[in-house]
């Protein structure tokens, strides 16, 4: 079975007519916090702009000393994507080699400490 629940998409317009109920009074304490909510569910920007259009467009349905945000019909500049960054990496500088450095030669060519090449053939 599904997780949504078979009342959602009612749930859905309740919420986008409640959403254009508060802008057309101004309620701004209860904007606040159903903004919140209609996030959460899922409400894109987009269609909360959609809908507070919809909301004021008649001035019949909105209060008296309503002032529409002039700002809702302009899309968002989008970002610019951030630059590649540069950083320029400290190569260790190499080691001098002292004369003791070198590990002392043995007789018949043998590795130190026992170690034998293997053959693979």
């Amino acid at each position: 079975m599904s997780e949504r629940s078979i009342f959602a998409d009612e749930w859905r317009d309740c919420l986008r007519a409640q959403y254009m109920s508060v802008v057309r009074n101004n309620d701004q304490v209860t904007l606040k916090t159903l903004v919140g909510v209609m996030y959460e569910v899922g409400f894109g920007e987009e269609e909360l702009r959609e809908l507070y259009v919809r909301a004021t467009m008649r001035a019949e349905h909105v209060a008296d000393d309503f002032v529409p945000d002039m700002n809702v019909l302009e899309r968002p500049k989008p970002e610019p994507e951030p630059q590649a960054v540069e950083t320029s990496v400290a190569e260790p500088e190499p080691e001098e080699e002292e004369a003791g450095d070198e590990p002392p030669d043995t007789p018949g060519g043998e590795a130190p400490f026992g170690l034998q090449q293997l053959s693979l053939f």
